[in-house]
């Protein structure tokens, strides 16, 4: 008996529908590692598998690796496969901010009763099982703000009926986000390139795919809606596609519904629900297989750490109390006051250094007659500026006077105010960690900057920059502030319309906030 003739046979009876089927030739079927066309993860699964273009999450390595260069945040997903006629799947992936990730993905079918056309009941022949196995790892990079590029490799591993094969192979795609209309991806990926893999007889040719995929993330009426198009080809056979569409209510109830033109054992539809909790996902999906049964899953994804923005976005700087007021003055006419009880007042156009016990050096090259306050006090009062004296010295203040007025971007300083933040502004860049440019009007397609003086009295503490735009949010960049003062800024691309930025507390108070306008490209 041919036990690789047999097994083959039974597998793809039994993967009917993970192989392609309407648009699929005459020997469908024939090629190694099909197991690497089934859906993981329960939110692709109610998709259709239309995720080329939406793969920035931890799913990169399965339909896209240039996904991975845009993952702002450490994810991991465990999923739970019960496929049709008793087979098992299950799959674990693993993404970073940095651009790399993990992925395992196994098939089992457990054991299956060996017969023959001479005993057909398998009486005495035993039981055979099938097993697939892929691990994966990856790296994405983007460049510029819009385009990522990645690359997979993965170890495969095939066992049928005690005939075992392993090869490698690799993917590579491409992830653009457009900059002129927020939430429109496009994808490509080309998958499973590699030698040829050799069981029992021949060589023989890996499963080549070709995906090219669309996406669109959009606001409506409340809700958070998505829509995917995916195309994909197989070396050898027709054109398949997959359409999904996925809406979110009151941000934790998400429900989905898919099409997918490879599944032939059915009508080809998919759904699915998840439900969200912070840092935490749980999905569940499910594709009917007509007479086969229904395969359903279910995945747990959990999200952790700081949210990574593109460009540096944390440039902290530290004033240190001194329990003895110390004034410093440069023919600048520089004047600043450090106590524990006093405010810390800068009216400057250059550098300034201030110490007591240890040096601490920040700029203020683009405040020039602002006034920062930095203070546990509410009303405490401030040394006034000295004389410009020549060469530059080091004086005890005279008598306190009342502190300056805040500028009016400031927020006012209390007890009741743990974290605060002082000149929030929008620049069209920011160099040496100060804002450059400031600005109420962009051009579509830029790059906008947020950046602002955060001062705390306890830290740590988290703030989040909160963008909006005609009165929707469309981004929150959340991080933890670990220092007393500290420059701090995010960065986005923006699009027409009217935008609003607020940097809100760990309480969920708006310490912080600039507006700005965004016009459309001026027509050639």
């Amino acid at each position: 008996m041919k036990l690789r003739a047999l097994a083959a046979a039974v597998l793809f009876a039994l993967l009917v529908g993970a192989r392609p089927g309407r648009a699929a030739t005459a020997n469908a079927g024939a090629q190694p590692f099909d197991f690497l066309f089934l859906d993981a993860n329960a939110r692709p699964v109610g998709m259709g598998g239309a995720y080329t273009a939406l793969a920035s999450d931890e799913n990169a390595l399965l339909y896209n690796p240039a996904g991975l260069g845009f993952i702002r945040r450490y994810r991991a997903t465990f999923m739970h496969d019960q496929y049709v006629a008793g087979l098992m799947q299950e799959y674990a992936a693993f993404v970073a901010p940095q651009g790399w990730g993990a992925s395992l993905n196994m098939l089992n079918s457990g054991a299956i009763a060996q017969s023959t056309l001479s005993n057909p009941n398998g009486t005495g022949l035993g039981a055979t099982s099938l097993s697939d196995m892929a691990l994966s790892a990856g790296y994405g990079r983007t460049l510029g703000q819009s385009l990522s590029l990645g690359l997979g490799m993965k170890y495969i591993h095939e066992n049928i009926a005690d005939v075992a094969a392993t090869d490698f192979a690799f993917d590579i795609g491409a992830l653009y986000a457009s900059p002129d209309i927020r939430g429109l991806t496009f994808g490509a990926a080309l998958q499973n390139m590699g030698p040829k893999v050799k069981f029992q007889g021949p060589a023989e040719d890996l499963p080549l795919n070709l995906r090219m995929g669309a996406g669109y993330a959009f606001d409506a009426k409340g809700t958070k809606d998505t829509l995917s198009f995916d195309l994909t080809q197989q070396s050898g056979q027709g054109v398949l596609f997959a359409a999904g569409g996925e809406i979110v209510l009151a941000k934790v109830l998400s429900l989905r519904l898919g099409f997918s033109s490879r599944n032939n054992a059915g009508l080809g539809l998919t759904a699915g629900a998840g439900w969200s909790w912070k840092d935490a996902s749980l999905d569940y999906g499910f594709a009917p297989y007509g007479d086969l049964g229904v395969a359903q899953r279910a995945s747990l994804t959990l999200r952790w750490g700081e949210e990574r923005v593109p460009g540096k976005r944390l440039a902290p700087v530290l004033l240190k109390a001194e329990p003895t007021a110390v004034s410093v003055s440069t023919s600048a006419a520089v004047a600043v006051a450090v106590s524990s009880q006093a405010v810390v007042s800068v009216s400057t156009s250059a550098a300034v250094v201030v110490s007591a016990e240890a040096a601490v050096s920040f700029s203020t090259s683009a405040v020039s007659s602002e006034t920062i306050l930095v203070s546990s006090a509410a009303a405490a009062p401030a040394a006034p500026a000295a004389q410009p004296p020549a060469p530059p010295a080091v004086s005890t203040p005279p008598a306190p006077a009342p502190a300056p007025p805040p500028a009016a971007a400031a927020h006012p300083v209390s007890a009741k105010r743990p974290v605060r933040a002082n000149r929030t502004m929008s620049a069209a860049r920011v160099e040496h960690r100060q804002p450059q440019g400031q600005v109420g009007a962009f051009q579509a397609g830029s790059e906008a900057y947020c950046w602002a003086w955060i001062i705390m009295d306890h830290p740590p503490a988290k703030i989040s920059f909160v963008w909006y735009v005609n009165g929707r949010e469309v981004h929150r960049y959340t991080a933890a502030v670990k220092l007393k003062a500290a420059r701090w800024w995010a960065v986005d691309h923006v699009y027409p319309g009217a935008w609003r930025v607020e940097i809100v507390s760990e309480s969920g108070a708006t310490i912080g906030s600039t507006k700005f306008v965004v016009k459309p490209k001026p027509r050639p």
